[in-house]
């Protein structure tokens, strides 16, 4: 398939999924933030701060339902909990779904905090009912494909065409995998972050998908020396990974058997596969989900499990910790949350029909190009929805080669900005989370890792971008908060987001 290794989401989940489902621009339609937190002095009833899908739109499952397609979703959903905003108000016929933003990844129906399951337990549903339990063997991953599966082949036939959305959970905190598969990696990643990330990085090199040139990581100030760590340290920063890299394996192998019946069925020459993440590397401590001492008790009481031995298991919560996230990101700076290249440059793997081969391809995409991208194959003219701001990938997939999408693009997440534009790139992120506090100016063609900030040296280029920032705000109602403000939020939280809550 086609590797785009310039694509980009939102910098964290539910954002992402609302411009995937609808096409828009996630403040058009209530995901301009989430979970009940929005930027400073911005209220949650403000349009596109809700927290949950709102405004007008046209699902992605109602499109292809236009089509002709059977609609299929599975997986997180995480775009609201009221009538009207189920994947069966949006247009999928079958489905089976968890509402909240994260949960355990085993039966114990566990969700991550008071603050996003009130009821202590996460809220699936499927095909409009309530899920109560869930098998003793339940596992996300292993679940949800083997849940599509069973769907598609109640189908009884392939003459007519199927649209699925298959969302896994994994590998979002708490990380859970089987311990045989975390076995297997207990002792791959001792080396260190450090380590690691020089691997990814020769590893993208030795793909093609970055330049063969020297590469400098940007890290966070607070981050230690792997030999600054205690040896206990060490091993739990190693254990985190190994569960992490067991939780993508299982996804690995879990799609491998779609594939399979997609050959079994002789569908799968004719399938359009589309596979990426909703946002950068994914890391958010444990205690830094409670909002008060209730939910904190809550929380140690559902996941006792504290010891580097119980990392993975049914009861444990833990997360790749922010120097693993930095790690994952390769040559690109920041990670989940972050409007930086690391929060939302992501992997995207397009394999469509008459395409054999591995072909690698540099053109900004964004997850709102999908939208457009499934309507055009599904023969389904969108032209008279405003607000759409996805490219059809189409002609590119069909010709193979760049087709120049988007000449510039806007983003913004909590009161942070960032524009793109060619080679350039405009960021507002707090210093405390990496960024100056200001606008910062980056070519990111030469500079990826945005390690030197231009803006000094190319004022009227701020200007420029700056006020198509703005613009871009005003089009897409996106809240324009003072930066000393934004500033200040962050820097309240920055400790209880970076802490490393080390395993016994």
């Amino acid at each position: 398939g086609v590797v785009f290794t310039n694509a980009h989401a939102n910098p964290s989940c539910a954002p992402t999924r609302a411009a995937l489902i609808t096409g828009k621009d996630p403040h058009r339609v209530g995901l301009g933030s989430q979970n009940g937190v929005a930027p400073p002095g911005v209220p949650t009833t403000r349009l596109g701060y809700k927290g949950s899908l709102e405004g007008e739109f046209v699902g992605l499952g109602q499109v292809m339902k236009q089509g002709g397609y059977d609609t299929f979703q599975v997986g997180k959903w995480h775009l609201g909990k009221e009538a009207g905003q189920f994947p069966g108000s949006l247009g999928f016929d079958h489905y089976f779904a968890l509402l909240d933003g994260a949960a355990s990844h085993y039966s114990d129906m566990l969700g991550v905090s008071l603050s996003i399951s009130p009821a202590g337990k996460a809220t699936y549903v499927e095909n409009g009912q309530t899920v109560t339990s869930l098998p003793d063997d339940f596992y996300s991953t292993r679940y949800y494909v083997q849940w599509l599966l069973d769907s598609l082949k109640k189908r009884g036939s392939t003459e007519s065409p199927f649209f699925a959305y298959l969302a896994f959970t994994a590998v979002h905190d708490p990380l859970h995998a089987p311990e045989e598969l975390v076995e297997k990696y207990e002792a791959v990643f001792t080396g260190g972050f450090g380590e690691l990330n020089e691997q990814r990085i020769r590893g993208l090199i030795a793909q093609g998908l970055i330049p063969d040139s020297p590469v400098v990581t940007r890290w966070l100030e607070r981050t230690p020396a792997w030999d600054e760590l205690t040896g206990v340290q060490q091993a739990d920063m190693a254990k985190r990974m190994a569960v992490h890299a067991a939780m993508l394996e299982y996804v690995d192998r879990e799609l491998g058997r779609i594939i399979a019946f997609l050959k079994e069925t002789g569908e799968y020459d004719n399938t359009l596969i589309a596979v990426m993440s909703d946002n950068g590397a994914a890391t958010v401590p444990k205690n830094f989900y409670p909002r008060g001492e209730q939910d904190q008790a809550w929380q140690d009481k559902a996941y006792p499990l504290e010891t580097l031995a119980d990392y993975g298991k049914k009861g444990s919560f833990t997360e790749i910790g922010t120097y693993n996230a930095q790690a994952l990101s390769g040559p690109y700076f920041g990670f989940k949350t972050n409007l930086h290249e690391g929060g939302t440059r992501v992997p995207m793997i397009v394999k469509a029909p008459g395409i054999d081969k591995k072909i690698i391809n540099g053109q900004f995409t964004h997850i709102s190009d999908l939208y457009t991208t499934f309507a055009d194959y599904a023969g389904v003219d969108i032209s008279t929805q405003e607000g759409i701001i996805g490219c059809t990938l189409k002609p590119t997939l069909d010709s193979q080669k760049e087709q120049g999408c988007h000449p510039e693009f806007g983003m913004g997440y909590m009161g942070w900005r960032a524009y793109w534009q060619g080679p350039w790139k405009l960021v507002f992120v707090s210093e405390s989370f990496g960024g100056t506090g200001q606008y910062a100016l980056y070519n990111v063609e030469k500079d990826p890792g945005e390690v030197n900030d231009l803006s000094a040296q190319y004022p009227e280029q701020v200007e420029e971008l700056s006020s198509k920032w703005l613009a871009y705000a005003k089009a897409n109602g996106v809240a324009v908060v003072p930066r000393h403000k934004v500033n200040a939020q962050f820097d309240a939280v920055s400790n209880r987001f970076f802490d490393i809550y080390w395993g016994q």
